[in-house]
């Protein structure tokens, strides 16, 4: 009877250690989902902030030379697609990749503000002209943002790593080509 109480014993040992392995590890796999669906959710959002700003960009673009336009305001609009994406938490971003296009996207969008606040005052064609071109390189740069948090998005659906151990410097310029 020693020898099957110590058997019964041993037995019931390992059977506690199986299920707290296996309650660890059902724990873990659940912070992963928890973890990727948080991941998918700010990328989306990130995605349609950036559609906002790219969107913006391009209408006051298109109503420069056109009569009637409030400058102020359109200005305004563009401060606003500039303050989403400083509200947006770095550190909640996850990948460095796009935290450094939402950067390039705030530092031309303030740009954008100034130079769409001097249209107030008739300028002449040319200048008209050059400041088209900076929104468009603004709009440009949201759209990279787009299309980077679009492929972040896809890789997390299936489940792929999203960061790699190369530097995030390493493929933008490669980013940068393919959207052209």
């Amino acid at each position: 009877p020693a020898w099957i109480q110590a058997i019964g014993s041993i037995a019931a040992i390992v059977a506690a250690l199986v299920i707290v392995q296996r309650q660890h590890f059902l724990e873990i796999q659940r912070r992963k989902t928890e973890e990727k669906s948080g991941y998918l959710r700010r990328v989306r959002a990130l995605k349609v902030v950036f559609f906002s700003a790219a969107r913006t960009c391009e209408s006051v673009a298109r109503s420069i030379g056109r009569p009637h336009v409030h400058w102020p305001l359109e200005a305004e609009e563009i401060r606003e697609a500039r303050s989403r994406l400083i509200s947006l938490d770095p550190t909640q971003i996850p990948v460095g990749k796009l935290v450094l296009i939402i950067q390039e996207c705030i530092l031309k969008l303030q740009r954008c503000t100034k130079l769409t606040e001097e249209l107030a005052t008739p300028r002449s064609a040319e200048i008209e002209i050059v400041i088209r071109s900076a929104l468009m390189s603004a709009a440009r740069e949201c759209w990279l943002g787009v299309y980077e948090a679009t492929v972040v998005e896809g890789k997390l659906i299936l489940g792929q790593e999203i960061e790699s151990d190369e530097s995030v410097f390493d493929d933008f310029q490669k980013s940068r080509e393919h959207l052209d």
